[in-house]
């Protein structure tokens, strides 16, 4: 609403019409009612319509392809293969933006074109810096592993959607090479050896996720878990005594308790 009143105030203003592109799209998440995604979908077009061609800017079309991603996997895939056209006319225009690579690699993740994913991300790390090049600054340093920690990631989502749980695990471990405070690579380490089914493994990445983050009861619920999978009773329930202190009022850790209680001893 306060955007509407923003692009009301100075509709000449195209930065203002772009902001109100990007997050009335992150809103399509959270409305569930078709009619209103529908509603919200034809504001963006009318604020898209809004601006004239002459305006546009790099931004402008990184906005549209966005959107027809966005509509694609909210309203209907027939936007997909639109929204794949305006990726391919920004990397035309400028093939050393990282950001249209994320972008597109989202799409093809939506499309479960997980090999798609791949190439997309790949064609990315082609074109990212080297964190050895002399002329760089601490500050150029950061914003580059935070950008190929975004990559590995994605590229570790597609390989472990496939099954090749290996190649996945690889890339993470990329992650905290660059970042070893990257807690939620942790877990995703950990969630790939239990599917695997090496439990000690899992085990071993949730106990570091744990280290870092001692306060946050996820780690010691997912340890109470694994512990109970592995047969060790002792140590699954002292672990979600754990968790219920730092979390009292969840209702899953007191029913895992009282479930473990009635176990046998193992």
């Amino acid at each position: 609403d306060n955007l509407e009143k923003t692009v009301g105030l100075n509709p000449m203003n195209t930065a203002y019409k772009e902001r109100y592109i990007f997050h009335n799209l992150n809103c399509l998440e959270i409305i569930k009612a078709k009619d209103d995604r529908m509603s919200l979908r034809d504001n963006v077009i009318n604020q898209i319509n809004s601006i004239g061609p002459r305006e546009y800017q790099f931004s402008t079309w990184t906005n549209i392809a966005r959107a027809k991603s966005f509509f694609g996997f909210y309203i209907d895939p027939a936007y997909y293969a639109q929204a794949e056209k305006d990726y391919d006319r920004l990397l035309a225009i400028n093939p050393y933006i990282t950001t249209t690579y994320n972008d597109l690699g989202h799409l093809k993740l939506w499309q479960n074109d997980y090999d798609g994913v791949s190439a997309v991300f790949k064609k990315g790390l082609e074109i990212i810096p080297s964190l050895d090049h002399p002329k760089l600054n601490e500050h150029q340093r950061g914003e580059i592993k935070h950008e190929l920690a975004l990559f590995y990631e994605m590229l570790g989502m597609a390989r472990n959607y496939k099954k090749e749980r290996p190649a996945a695990v690889e890339y993470y471990k990329k992650i905290l090479r660059l970042n070893p405070y990257y807690l939620s690579i942790y877990k995703k380490i950990a969630d790939v050896y239990y599917e695997e089914g090496d439990l000690d493994k899992a085990i071993r990445y949730n106990k570091r996720g744990l280290m870092l983050s001692p306060a946050d009861f996820n780690w010691h619920f997912g340890l109470a878990f694994l512990y109970r999978e592995k047969g060790e009773k002792e140590k699954a329930l002292a672990y979600a005594e754990a968790a219920l202190k730092l979390a009292p009022d969840n209702g899953k850790v007191k029913e895992f308790i009282e479930n473990i209680n009635k176990l046998p001893s193992f």
